[in-house]
């Protein structure tokens, strides 16, 4: 839910503890011996210019592994994503192509060193998706009303 607009709905209907042998295929050793796996997780860092004119360096998209260690009683089962965009949010523009497993637990992480493997080249393109950190892009983009009551 952001700004009264629910933008992510993840719906999860748990059936089994089994099913840490499928994660498990992509494991990693861990330094405790617990049983992990490792999974990739793709973010775009970036920073708004203090003048909000810009940001201070251009986007780019890094690559972070991060361990995973499931405590007991991880649920696995079928699942549903859906995103929506909001007038300060196009997240609905990313396709939800396939649910390749689903699982609801807690889990301890460790999140490990990234790399970055794309930069934004284009940051005027780029800006309309960074409503993450700041507000201000959509407003100055002319998509959305900035009245008190919005």
């Amino acid at each position: 839910m952001r700004k009264g607009t629910e933008i992510v709905r993840i719906e999860v209907e748990p059936k089994t503890t089994e099913g840490f042998e499928k994660l498990a295929m992509t494991g990693v050793p861990d330094p405790n011996g617990e049983r992990s796996f490792e999974v990739t997780a793709y973010m775009f860092k970036h920073f708004m210019a203090p003048s909000m004119r810009g940001f201070d360096y251009l986007p780019r998209l890094v690559a972070e592994p991060i361990v995973l260690r499931p405590r007991p009683e991880v649920l696995f089962g079928e699942g549903n994503v859906t995103l929506t965009s909001s007038l300060y949010d196009p997240l609905g523009e990313v396709p939800v192509v396939e649910m390749v497993t689903c699982a609801y637990g807690l889990y301890d992480n460790t999140m490990l060193p990234g790399k970055v493997v794309g930069r934004v080249w284009n940051p005027l393109a780029f800006v309309r998706h960074a409503f993450f950190k700041v507000d201000i892009a959509p407003a100055k983009l002319g998509h959305v009303d900035i009245s008190d009551d919005a």
